[in-house]
């Protein structure tokens, strides 16, 4: 913003108030608009952090959504493969019959809460909301963590397709409690993530309700 001198050389106190608040008020007209443009310009980058934060999370959702179906069926085929080893430390001559342990991993992205946070978007949104965002992608993490731990526990289960592709009657007893222990490792690892999905899944659907997001799009910005 620039301030120009009079054109003229004020040569009484009349001249000089009236030049006075001339420039004071093109100054607080200056001021008003700039303000006016920052205010719109916050506005839009809440409004436009706000929808890819929310699409995101309706993403991860969907994705969220099939990796419970799926952790389900690996549960399934933990028991099974537990029920199995059980078997062979009872009993030796137990047939084994090819075995299927598939791990999956959903994708939950945090691409679009992060550019909001490196953006400045999320110091002009209302502290609740930006509260809730935080409580769900930390949820998120939490749960991609376990996901990582899982993944290392199912190479090991998917490894005991060697140990059980021998003659049953090879097996020692410390070869089955080992491939106990690794199954149990497994399991706790799909329970842990079931137990993180169930609670991830409902602040996903607390979030994405409508309703919700009409009260937070009516926050407007701090």
């Amino acid at each position: 913003m620039d301030i120009h001198p009079p054109r003229q050389a004020v040569t009484s106190l009349q001249q000089f108030l009236r030049e006075l608040v001339t420039i004071t008020t093109g100054i607080l007209i200056a001021l008003t608009l700039d303000g006016l443009l920052s205010w719109r310009h916050h506005r839009t980058l809440v409004r436009e952090a706000r929808a890819n934060i929310l699409n995101e999370l309706r993403e991860n959702q969907r994705d969220l959504a099939k990796e419970r179906q799926d952790l389900q069926k690996m549960e399934q085929d933990g028991q099974t493969l537990i029920s199995l080893v059980h078997q062979l430390e009872s009993n030796r001559k137990t047939p084994v019959r090819h075995f299927q342990y598939t791990f999956s991993m959903a994708e939950l992205h945090s691409t679009s809460w992060n550019t909001a946070s490196t953006t400045g978007a999320l110091s002009f949104m209302p502290y609740i909301e930006v509260k809730r965002y935080t409580e769900v992608y930390d949820l998120q993490h939490a749960f991609t963590a376990l996901q990582e731990r899982g993944f290392a526990a199912s190479l090991d289960v998917q490894g005991l397709a060697t140990l059980l592709g021998r003659n049953p009657a090879t097996l020692t007893t410390a070869e089955l409690s080992d491939a106990e222990r690794r199954l149990g490792i497994a399991m706790a690892d799909v329970t842990a993530m079931e137990q993180i999905a169930e609670p991830l899944n409902r602040q996903y659907e607390e979030l994405l309700d409508p309703r919700a997001e009409r009260v937070t799009a009516g926050a407007g910005t701090r």
